[in-house]
């Protein structure tokens, strides 16, 4: 009997966690999203390029409750050096000053750019075989 209901209850968890639908735990000052609905408000939606898959998100509140610090990872098909032009657009467009950009090893690329309001921001590129996960990780630096 015991070893049913574990059994049940693993495919049970495994169904959950493959589903896509949102779960979220709260503790303190952070949250963490798994499969998100919407992106948190700190991250420009100028940098999740359009028609992506988001994967997980955190947030972290500074001791005033403002997000100070926020990840999100996500999957996008467009090509390597296409998400590269893509970036570099952004970056343009919203005033962001490349502090620095590096191709790694393993077609992954990685860009570091400070933004309006002390904003900084890393992306983590990652060129998988059909498509490309994105790491994003801005810090919102507070200035009284």
């Amino acid at each position: 009997m015991n070893r049913k209901f574990f059994s049940f209850f693993a495919i049970f968890l495994v169904s959950i966690s493959v589903s896509g639908k949102e779960e979220k735990w709260i503790s303190d000052r952070l949250i963490i999203r798994e499969y998100p609905d919407n992106v948190t408000r700190i991250i420009p939606r100028e940098f999740i390029p359009e028609g992506s898959v988001l994967l997980k998100s955190t947030d972290f509140r500074g001791a005033f409750s403002e997000i100070t610090e926020a990840s999100l990872i996500l999957y996008h098909p467009m090509k390597l050096s296409e998400l590269e032009a893509y970036y570099n657009f952004v970056f343009k467009a919203l005033e962001w000053k490349i502090l620095q950009k590096e191709i790694l090893r393993d077609k992954k690329e990685l860009f570091l750019a400070e933004g309006p309001g002390r904003k900084i921001i890393t992306l983590h590129i990652i060129d998988e075989i059909t498509q490309r996960k994105i790491k994003i990780i801005l810090r919102k630096n507070s200035v009284f």
